[in-house]
């Protein structure tokens, strides 16, 4: 098992060498095996050529000539290392036994039965191979035994086996060089990604990693970092806009409510005081609203799973949304909030959400439809749901939005020129409720016109 924090360089070429390693080991156990297997076959035939010597020159001498007999005799006489010779006839006595001068046991019954069954036994023992053979003639059935020692051919197996062994050991070792240099090339790439990325920080996110002309998966890999620090820099970059951005928020009000206090505290008259109070209230106010929606925002911006999801109605949030707005209507302007179609049943308009978020998400929404109406035309908010979705639509009779601000406006801190000179606000509303809508994997659709108002359209899945 590899250790932990070995370099990839290492590793590559411990496996490198393991594998081809291994595929060495087998082929040298293959050629060794298949030669050792082949050397006691050629053996073997050599030993059946004794045993038909042998039958001809016992049991088939009386059926050859003179001529014959004597060439027999010769091949007879260059006999094997150590080579002895038994025929037993078919009552399994032994009839003939070479060299004479040596004693060697009788073969067994169960031997001798075992040939007459098999026709032929072969068995290896060190240097000596024996052959068993049934061998049939006129005169019944005889059993000839060949045993030899084949010292030249096990000697060769012994050098060809450390042979291998020498080959293999020198093979690792030219392979663990060779793995090594191939794993120096492999991992340079990766060398220069690291020493690229130590050279970018916070400070200069601006610069990016050199393209590879390597394989396509290191070109691909620099590509998706380089990706990856582009976005960290337009994180970074939006960060620094949106701190300078509710930096100026929170100091305009707060800027106004300390002017609002010194000259209070130099006024004699109460009407100006009260005057001064009341401007005071309204920019406490909108720092108020101002830190909820901050607050909100940051609750986004937490991972999807630290925040708690459950089965809530969407027509319950929307009520109490408005029951929530602190800013009440003046004059004749109404909320109106009707269902396009009565829910036959809870589950058609439930969804899996955080209440806290939706009901901001409502109170955002309608908040703006209430500033950009007028004072006598009412807000309309509808209810409807399909066999899998809940879809909420919020509609003012106000100004309407230019088309070509319609997608700017769900920027962080945006403004259109209209609302900057006519309406109090931050631009982060309708930032958090995209924001909301993409925690809860819903869709919102925006639709404006001139002079007849907007209408925002929610899509939720059902629960």
């Amino acid at each position: 098992m590899l250790v932990r924090g070995m370099s990839l360089k290492l590793r590559i070429t411990i496996v490198f060498t393991l594998i081809v390693s291994f595929i060495l080991g087998f082929f040298a156990w293959f050629i060794y095996f298949f030669s050792k297997e082949t050397q006691q076959n050629l053996f073997f035939e050599r030993l059946e050529e004794r045993v038909k010597t042998t039958a001809n020159l016992v049991l088939e001498k009386d059926e050859l000539d003179s001529l014959s007999f004597k060439r027999v005799e010769e091949i007879f006489a260059d006999e094997l290392p150590g080579e002895t010779i038994e025929v037993y006839d078919s009552k399994n006595q032994r009839i003939f036994f070479e060299p004479h001068h040596t004693a060697k046991e009788l073969k067994s019954i169960s031997v001798l039965e075992e040939i007459h069954e098999k026709k032929i036994t072969k068995s290896v023992s060190g240097t000596h191979q024996s052959l068993g053979i049934l061998y049939n003639d006129n005169e019944g059935n005889h059993v000839i035994f060949v045993e030899a020692a084949d010292d030249v051919g096990v000697q060769k197996i012994i050098s060809l086996k450390y042979l291998l062994l020498a080959s293999s050991v020198v093979a690792i070792m030219v392979t663990g060089l060779i793995g090594w240099l191939f794993a120096s090339r492999l991992v340079k790439p990766f060398t220069r990604i690291n020493s690229g990325l130590k050279e970018i920080s916070e400070h200069n996110l601006s610069h990016r990693l050199a393209s590879e002309r390597e394989a396509q998966e290191i070109t691909l890999l620099v590509q998706t970092i380089n990706e990856l620090i582009s976005r960290l820099e337009r994180s970074f970059q939006a960060q620094k806009t949106f701190i300078a951005n509710v930096s100026h928020e929170i100091r305009t009000p707060l800027s106004i409510i300390l002017g609002e206090l010194e000259v209070v505290a130099l006024e004699k008259n109460e009407e100006t005081i009260k005057a001064h109070l009341i401007s005071f209230r309204e920019e406490v106010k909108r720092l108020v609203r101002l830190s909820e929606q901050l607050l909100w925002l940051a609750q986004t911006s937490r991972d999807k799973h630290e925040i708690i999801f459950s089965h809530v109605r969407m027509d319950e949030i929307a009520f109490e949304a408005v029951h929530y707005i602190t800013r009440i209507p003046k004059g004749n302007r109404k909320i109106n909030i009707e269902y396009r179609k009565d829910p036959v049943d809870d589950h058609v308009l439930m969804v899996n959400g955080n209440a806290d978020l939706l009901r901001a998400l409502f109170i955002n929404l309608i908040e703006n439809a209430l500033k950009y109406s007028s004072e006598t035309k009412p807000v309309d908010v509808w209810i409807d749901y399909t066999a899998s979705e809940v879809i909420i639509i919020i509609k003012d009779h106000g100004q309407g939005i230019e088309q070509s601000e319609i997608q700017k406006i769900f920027k962080p801190f945006y403004r259109s020129h209209q609302s900057k000179s006519q309406i109090a606000g931050s631009g982060i509303g309708l930032f958090l409720c995209k924001q909301i809508i993409n925690v809860h994997g819903g869709q919102m659709n925006m639709e404006s016109k001139q002079g007849e108002g907007t209408s925002v359209t929610l899509y939720f899945h059902q629960a």
